[in-house]
């Protein structure tokens, strides 16, 4: 999907001039993100923004959407006039800072956004499936601190199946080669798999001595809590 590229791009052109980027304000640093964006041009480039397509957002209100869009339009307007043979000047860098902050605060909003509603509809499901088992369960606060989105507050699931404890750990957004994951785990040895998010859906990692993940579902998730549970 052409969003999930645009937003690819401008984590990427994050990346290029600082470590880490923490999310909207009050999430975002501005004036560290100014000083690395004067220092660097690797990130203004007319790719960084093309994959973007107004039509991609149609969550957002008619007002955002259309500030979004100018900031991508003055952007790459900036951008532009950029040669490819050699780096940008100052004053190109400094007109593009404002657009260019405007874009990632706006997309750190939207990734955010996505990954708390998919997230707590992930804890929702598990804790309604442990619930209809007669497996008691609780909700504890976990501070997540990640590249991009900043830090954030996300809780974990912990439940008890056949006396042994289990836990649904957010590990975090970034992942490689995901959308997101958490851990289901045994506790307190932590032995453990993956619960990962590829696009919309969620898929279970198997267990050491079994092939292929599995779709997310109660049957998987609980099947998969006992075998972790009966763990010697």
């Amino acid at each position: 999907m052409a969003r999930d590229e645009f937003f690819r791009d401008i984590r990427r052109a994050v990346s290029f001039m600082a470590p880490r980027v923490e999310a909207d304000s009050p999430f975002t640093d501005v004036a560290y993100i100014e000083r690395m964006l004067r220092g660097t041009d690797l990130w203004l480039a007319q790719c960084v923004v093309g994959a973007f397509r107004p039509e991609d957002f149609p969550e957002l209100d008619n007002g955002t959407r259309e500030g979004l869009a100018q900031a991508v339009k003055e952007f790459l307007d900036i951008a532009r006039t950029v040669s490819p043979k050699e780096p940008a000047k100052l004053d190109q860098r400094d007109a593009a800072v404002r657009p260019f902050l405007h874009i990632v605060q706006v997309v750190q909003g939207l990734v955010r956004d996505d990954w708390m509603r998919a997230s707590t509809n992930l804890l929702g499901e598990a804790e309604g499936w442990a619930k209809e088992e007669g497996w008691p369960t609780k909700r504890y606060a976990k501070e997540v601190t990640e590249d991009f989105i900043g830090k954030y507050k996300q809780e974990r699931l912990v439940f008890s199946a056949e006396a042994q404890q289990l836990a649904l750990v957010p590990v975090g957004r970034f992942v490689p080669g995901t959308d997101g994951a958490f851990d289901l785990a045994v506790m307190p040895a932590y032995d453990s798999v993956m619960v990962v998010r590829q696009r919309d859906r969620w898929f279970l990692h198997p267990l050491p001595e079994e092939d292929g993940r599995q779709n997310w579902s109660k049957e998987t998730f609980v099947d998969t809590s006992l075998k972790l549970a009966r763990l010697p």
